[in-house]
């Protein structure tokens, strides 16, 4: 039930705010690629 409304919000705040919520996504998803990686190597 409330996995379901943060979806709602979560995709009406997208619906206003597109373009930084997909930079704030991508940002997020290449920090956790690259702190994995790191990770990984060392």
């Amino acid at each position: 039930m409330y996995f379901n409304a943060f979806l709602g919000n979560d995709a009406a705040y997208r619906a206003r705010q597109p373009s930084l919520a997909k930079e704030i996504f991508v940002y997020c998803y290449l920090s956790l690629v690259i702190g994995h990686l790191s990770r990984e190597t060392r």
